[in-house]
Protein backbone atom coordinates (compact mmCIF):
# COMPACT_ATOMS: atom_id res chain seq x y z
CA UNK A 1 0.00 0.00 0.00
CA UNK A 2 1.26 3.90 -0.64
CA UNK A 3 -0.15 7.14 -0.02
CA UNK A 4 -0.82 9.39 -3.20
CA UNK A 5 0.95 12.95 -2.76
CA UNK A 6 -2.17 14.78 -4.16
CA UNK A 7 -5.03 12.84 -2.96
CA UNK A 8 -3.76 11.28 0.03
CA UNK A 9 -5.38 8.64 -0.39
CA UNK A 10 -3.75 4.98 0.39
CA UNK A 11 -4.25 2.98 -2.67
CA UNK A 12 -2.50 -0.69 -3.68
CA UNK A 13 0.39 -0.32 -5.36
CA UNK A 14 -0.88 -1.33 -8.84
CA UNK A 15 -2.28 2.14 -8.95
CA UNK A 16 0.79 3.89 -9.27
CA UNK A 17 2.53 4.05 -12.50
CA UNK A 18 6.48 2.72 -12.48
CA UNK A 19 9.69 5.62 -11.67
CA UNK A 20 12.64 4.05 -11.81
CA UNK A 21 14.41 7.60 -9.96
CA UNK A 22 11.98 6.78 -7.42
CA UNK A 23 13.19 4.95 -4.11
CA UNK A 24 10.52 2.20 -4.38
CA UNK A 25 10.24 2.38 -7.93
CA UNK A 26 6.51 4.03 -7.97
CA UNK A 27 5.50 7.42 -8.83
CA UNK A 28 4.38 9.94 -5.99
CA UNK A 29 0.67 10.40 -7.84
CA UNK A 30 -1.77 7.70 -8.09
CA UNK A 31 -2.55 7.00 -11.49
CA UNK A 32 -6.14 8.66 -11.36
CA UNK A 33 -3.95 11.88 -10.18
CA UNK A 34 -1.94 12.19 -12.65
CA UNK A 35 -4.65 11.67 -15.19
CA UNK A 36 -6.46 14.33 -14.11
CA UNK A 37 -3.05 16.16 -13.45
CA UNK A 38 -2.07 15.47 -17.27
CA UNK A 39 -5.38 16.38 -18.87
CA UNK A 40 -5.37 19.89 -16.77
CA UNK A 41 -1.82 20.98 -18.33
CA UNK A 42 -3.20 19.83 -21.81
CA UNK A 43 -6.41 21.98 -21.61
CA UNK A 44 -4.29 25.19 -20.23
CA UNK A 45 -1.63 24.61 -22.91
CA UNK A 46 -2.99 22.68 -26.40
CA UNK A 47 -0.86 23.68 -28.42
CA UNK A 48 2.88 22.88 -26.27
CA UNK A 49 0.43 19.24 -25.27
CA UNK A 50 0.63 18.76 -28.58
CA UNK A 51 4.20 19.37 -29.57
CA UNK A 52 5.28 16.87 -26.27
CA UNK A 53 2.61 14.06 -27.87
CA UNK A 54 4.07 14.29 -31.43
CA UNK A 55 7.51 14.25 -29.97
CA UNK A 56 6.80 11.22 -27.92
CA UNK A 57 5.15 9.44 -30.72
CA UNK A 58 8.04 10.61 -33.24
CA UNK A 59 10.38 9.15 -31.21
CA UNK A 60 9.03 5.95 -29.66
CA UNK A 61 7.75 5.03 -33.32
CA UNK A 62 11.07 5.27 -34.87
CA UNK A 63 12.55 3.35 -31.79
CA UNK A 64 9.77 0.45 -32.49
CA UNK A 65 10.89 0.70 -35.94
CA UNK A 66 14.37 0.36 -35.54
CA UNK A 67 13.72 -2.40 -32.92
CA UNK A 68 11.57 -4.43 -35.53
CA UNK A 69 14.52 -3.63 -38.46
CA UNK A 70 16.46 -5.21 -36.04
CA UNK A 71 14.44 -8.34 -34.93
CA UNK A 72 13.89 -8.80 -38.81
CA UNK A 73 17.84 -8.55 -39.62
CA UNK A 74 18.22 -11.22 -37.03
CA UNK A 75 15.72 -13.85 -37.84
CA UNK A 76 15.31 -13.89 -41.53
CA UNK A 77 14.37 -17.75 -41.38
CA UNK A 78 11.09 -16.49 -39.38
CA UNK A 79 10.58 -13.56 -41.41
CA UNK A 80 10.32 -15.19 -44.47
CA UNK A 81 8.12 -17.83 -43.36
CA UNK A 82 5.67 -14.99 -41.85
CA UNK A 83 5.92 -13.08 -45.47
CA UNK A 84 5.17 -16.85 -47.12
CA UNK A 85 1.94 -17.25 -44.61
CA UNK A 86 0.69 -14.00 -45.09
CA UNK A 87 0.89 -14.23 -48.95
CA UNK A 88 -0.67 -17.04 -48.67
CA UNK A 89 -3.50 -15.93 -46.37
CA UNK A 90 -4.04 -12.27 -48.52
CA UNK A 91 -3.69 -13.66 -51.83
CA UNK A 92 -6.45 -11.04 -52.98
CA UNK A 93 -5.61 -8.25 -50.78
CA UNK A 94 -1.67 -8.57 -52.65
CA UNK A 95 -2.92 -8.46 -55.83
CA UNK A 96 -5.31 -5.65 -55.26
CA UNK A 97 -2.15 -3.64 -53.44
CA UNK A 98 -0.12 -4.01 -56.47
CA UNK A 99 -2.45 -3.28 -58.84
CA UNK A 100 -3.11 0.24 -56.55
CA UNK A 101 0.65 0.53 -56.55
CA UNK A 102 0.89 0.39 -60.40
CA UNK A 103 -2.09 2.31 -61.22
CA UNK A 104 -0.32 5.23 -58.47
CA UNK A 105 3.06 4.70 -59.75
CA UNK A 106 2.68 4.64 -63.41
CA UNK A 107 6.51 6.18 -63.83
CA UNK A 108 8.07 3.91 -61.04
CA UNK A 109 6.59 0.80 -63.43
CA UNK A 110 7.87 2.14 -66.88
CA UNK A 111 11.50 2.92 -64.91
CA UNK A 112 11.42 -0.86 -64.15
CA UNK A 113 9.75 -2.15 -67.60
CA UNK A 114 12.91 0.01 -69.17
CA UNK A 115 15.66 -1.05 -66.56
CA UNK A 116 14.80 -4.83 -67.71
CA UNK A 117 14.63 -4.56 -70.94
CA UNK A 118 17.80 -2.78 -71.04
CA UNK A 119 19.28 -5.53 -68.73
CA UNK A 120 17.92 -7.75 -71.45
CA UNK A 121 19.48 -6.30 -74.26
CA UNK A 122 22.86 -6.15 -72.42
CA UNK A 123 22.36 -9.67 -71.79
CA UNK A 124 21.35 -10.80 -75.55
CA UNK A 125 24.85 -11.80 -77.37
CA UNK A 126 25.43 -11.16 -80.97
CA UNK A 127 25.65 -14.71 -82.00
CA UNK A 128 21.68 -15.68 -79.86
CA UNK A 129 19.92 -17.36 -81.85
CA UNK A 130 16.51 -14.88 -81.88
CA UNK A 131 14.49 -16.77 -83.53
CA UNK A 132 14.96 -19.93 -81.34
CA UNK A 133 14.06 -17.01 -78.60
CA UNK A 134 10.85 -15.97 -80.08
CA UNK A 135 9.68 -19.80 -80.18
CA UNK A 136 10.13 -19.99 -76.13
CA UNK A 137 7.67 -17.10 -75.75
CA UNK A 138 5.86 -18.27 -79.18
CA UNK A 139 5.70 -21.71 -76.97
CA UNK A 140 4.04 -19.96 -73.98
CA UNK A 141 1.22 -18.08 -75.79
CA UNK A 142 0.49 -21.50 -77.44
CA UNK A 143 0.57 -23.72 -74.31
CA UNK A 144 -1.74 -20.83 -72.78
CA UNK A 145 -4.59 -20.31 -75.46
CA UNK A 146 -4.73 -23.99 -76.10
CA UNK A 147 -4.90 -25.14 -72.11
CA UNK A 148 -5.98 -22.15 -70.64
CA UNK A 149 -3.15 -21.82 -68.17
CA UNK A 150 -0.42 -19.13 -68.18
CA UNK A 151 3.09 -19.73 -68.47
CA UNK A 152 5.99 -17.49 -67.62
CA UNK A 153 9.07 -17.60 -69.57
CA UNK A 154 11.52 -17.82 -66.97
CA UNK A 155 15.67 -17.75 -67.07
CA UNK A 156 17.29 -20.33 -66.17
CA UNK A 157 20.49 -18.51 -64.65
CA UNK A 158 19.28 -14.64 -64.07
CA UNK A 159 20.27 -11.52 -65.70
CA UNK A 160 20.82 -9.68 -62.97
CA UNK A 161 21.45 -12.56 -59.87
CA UNK A 162 23.52 -11.79 -56.74
CA UNK A 163 26.25 -14.41 -57.43
CA UNK A 164 26.24 -14.99 -61.53
CA UNK A 165 24.61 -13.38 -64.33
CA UNK A 166 22.77 -15.21 -67.44
CA UNK A 167 22.46 -14.39 -70.81
CA UNK A 168 19.36 -14.31 -72.77
CA UNK A 169 19.64 -17.02 -75.19
CA UNK A 170 17.53 -19.51 -75.64
CA UNK A 171 19.31 -22.37 -73.78
CA UNK A 172 19.25 -19.91 -71.01
CA UNK A 173 15.06 -19.73 -70.63
CA UNK A 174 12.52 -22.48 -69.72
CA UNK A 175 8.51 -22.48 -69.33
CA UNK A 176 7.23 -22.36 -65.47
CA UNK A 177 3.72 -22.03 -64.21
CA UNK A 178 3.23 -18.65 -62.29
CA UNK A 179 3.69 -20.18 -59.11
CA UNK A 180 7.33 -21.35 -59.63
CA UNK A 181 8.28 -18.64 -61.36
CA UNK A 182 7.14 -16.33 -58.42
CA UNK A 183 8.70 -18.44 -55.78
CA UNK A 184 11.94 -19.07 -57.67
CA UNK A 185 12.21 -15.50 -58.00
CA UNK A 186 15.57 -13.88 -59.04
CA UNK A 187 17.45 -16.98 -57.47
CA UNK A 188 19.49 -19.49 -59.51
Amino acid sequence: MKTCNNCKEVKALLEFNKDKSKQDGLQTFCRECKRSKNRAYAAKNREAAREKTKTWRKNNLEKAKESRRKWREENPEKMAAYKRKWNEKNKERKSKMASEWKKKNPHKVLANTRARQAAKLKATPAWANKEAIDFVYYAAKVIEEVYGTKWHVDHIVPLKGKNVCGLHVHNNLQLLTPEQNLSKSNTY
